[in-house]
């Protein structure tokens, strides 16, 4: 009786799932319908509020809350298509402050200023700047406006890392966690209570490397000197009108007054009046595919962490699953309708043996006779960079951060927490490393000697494929590696990198590995296709999951904010408090250490 009533219990809760999320589906379809109907002549505007995302998240709360609106593909893709569009005039772009990434920034920056060169306008106004690459996306308009009472945070970038050493020996907790190399810091966040002079070493590189790109940017976009441009840099931030006096902005007023000289300039001369159109009500009029393209390219967007399955990750769009991309890159490898694959990766990286199986995936592709490109966005690092290096070509931004081609692994240990709390744990165990990963011992001798010996073959995995797929001889690999982190120009030059640009560049080099036309069409298939809530509801209910974990994904996955870089490691200290027991051996973590950037 009790096993009937659990069956009816777990099927009326499977149909409420369902009924709940299709209802969030239904919603969706209705609010992201879209509209054919454009004026003659158009205002495109853009808010960035929210940030830019690499991939169009199939979250359904958060589509619905349209933070995924701002999917930077598609915007590069609307404003190439406006350039030569006789009904759009110009180019808006809002900012509120908003926390933009570097490399995402010199992607639009790239789209506008090929949008301008066009012939056509664009201006920005910003209620405040809060750091310099939003700033940066505002001077790649010919003019900006700021709220009065805003101002101009162009005081640098910083870069900021938590070490929990001495809080967790407070609490009797002790992380046995070993690196290759010296550079590889990302264990030194539980190991040290300060950076070791090796990661002071390259990530002040990075930032002097980020500072100088948008130096030259900045002085190129407002027609100043580079000297000018560190001057008021340092002298930062600026107010009202004293950013305006320094040539920082252009004018000062509101929204209402701003967008009203906006109108007036698109209308002067030009018979019937502009509307503004959001620039994403114009993308969703815009064909899906060229008519008979040369080619049909496969998109994948690999953006998160580096996990080894999708059962782990229901719902979460800040986790690149491996099994799902790979079985995605094998089946296009089967595909006599795709000619070659783009593999857009943001990815701080993860598991060696989910990068493991990406990467192999990649091979198998090229194996195959389809070619493919990587697209690095604001950060393809450590197992991020993993999954890129086997590729035919691979394509960074100036800003992106990669390489970090090295390891970290171990445990935390929780035995002086126990005594501490006047808990006695016994083990019984038969084989002479027997329960090695207990968070509850340290590591016998035997047993580290085993732990380092793991850590050096994947090092010596991870290097010798980067060496053979990059085409470095050892000292080259060895000045590129060691766990060093590096911007994608100093990656280019040391061969990490083919190109610098973005997706658009990708593409190109994509025509050019086809032997097709600079200008030649091709389409872009997004795969695999998003899921819809009722799909993704399903496979949660397919890994044998209670249709209540279906609903609760769901949900929390309403409440995940912005800072994901921090979110990843909180995961990852739940893992090493299991002391890796439920991760497949080897173990091994290729990620970048916890970061905060601000201005």
């Amino acid at each position: 009786m009790r096993r009937i009533a659990r069956f009816f219990l777990w099927l009326f809760a499977s149909i409420g799932a369902a009924v709940v999320i299709g209802g969030v589906g239904a919603v969706l379809i209705a609010v992201n319908m879209p509209d054919k109907d454009l004026p003659p002549r158009m205002i495109l505007t853009l808010d960035l509020r929210g940030g830019l995302i690499d991939n169009r998240s199939d979250d359904p709360f958060e589509q619905l809350r349209g933070d995924s609106s701002n999917y930077l593909r598609r915007i590069v893709e609307a404003l190439d298509a406006a350039r030569t569009d006789n009904r759009v005039d110009g180019l808006v772009l809002r900012l509120h402050g908003d926390q933009l990434r570097m490399a995402h920034v010199q992607e639009l920056r790239d789209a506008i200023t090929a949008f301008r060169k066009s012939g056509k306008w664009a201006s920005a106004h910003a209620t405040t700047f809060s750091g310099v690459a939003d700033y940066a996306a505002a001077a790649a308009t010919g003019e900006i406006w700021m709220r009065p009472s805003g101002t101009v945070n162009v005081t640098g970038v910083a870069i900021s890392f938590p070490h929990v050493k001495d809080a967790l020996a407070t609490l009797g907790v002790e992380a046995q966690i070993e690196q290759r190399h010296e550079f590889k810091s990302a264990a030194e966040t539980f190991t040290r209570n300060n950076m070791s002079e090796p990661a002071r070493v390259s990530w002040r590189a990075v930032l002097k490397s980020w500072f100088g790109q948008l130096t030259v940017e900045l002085a190129t976009a407002r027609d100043m000197t580079e000297d000018r441009v560190r001057e008021l840099i340092d002298g930062a931030p600026h107010i009202g009108e004293a950013a305006m006096q320094n040539g920082l902005i252009d004018k000062l007023g509101y929204w209402d007054g701003f967008a009203a000289a906006q109108r007036a300039r698109a209308n002067v001369g030009n018979g019937d009046e502009a509307a503004t159109v959001s620039i994403h009500d114009y993308a969703q009029t815009l064909e899906a595919e060229p008519e008979n393209p040369s080619a049909r390219i496969a998109l994948i967007h690999g953006v998160g962490e580096v996990t080894s399955t999708t059962a782990s990750t229901p719902f979460r769009h800040d986790a690149l699953a491996a099994d799902r991309i790979a079985a995605t890159i094998r089946r296009i490898a089967a595909d006599k309708e795709i000619d070659g694959i783009i593999l857009r990766i943001d990815s701080p990286g993860g598991g060696y043996g989910a990068s493991d199986s990406v990467w192999r995936a990649v091979k198998f592709a090229r194996e195959k006779g389809k070619r493919v490109v990587a697209s690095l966005g604001v950060v393809a690092a450590s197992g991020g960079y993993f999954i890129a290096m086997g590729a035919d070509r691979i394509v960074a931004q100036p800003a992106t951060l990669t390489g970090s081609i090295g390891v970290f692994g171990g445990k935390i240990v929780l035995s002086e927490l126990w005594r501490k709390l006047g808990v006695n744990w016994e083990q019984i165990r038969v084989g002479a490393q027997a329960g090695m990963w207990s968070p509850h011992w340290p590591f016998e001798p035997g047993a580290q000697a085993r732990q380092r010996a793991i850590l050096d073959h994947i090092y010596q995995d991870f290097t010798e494929k980067a060496a053979a797929d990059r085409g470095l001889d050892g000292p080259g690999i060895d000045a590129a590696a060691r766990g060093r982190v590096w911007t994608g120009v100093d990656a280019k030059r040391l061969g990490l990198v083919d190109r610098l640009g973005g997706l658009t560049t990708a593409v190109g080099e994509m025509r050019d590995l086809l032997k097709l036309a600079a200008d030649a069409p091709v389409a872009l298939v997004v795969r695999p296709a998003a899921r819809t809530p009722l799909e993704q509801a399903l496979e949660v209910l397919k890994e044998s999951q209670s249709p209540f974990t279906a609903l609760e994904a769901l949900v929390t996955s309403y409440y995940q904010g912005p800072g994901w870089e921090m979110r990843r490691w909180g995961r990852l200290v739940g893992s090493l408090m299991d002391g890796f027991s439920m991760r497949p051996a080897p173990v091994g973590e290729l990620q970048l250490p916890p970061y905060l950037v601000s201005p």
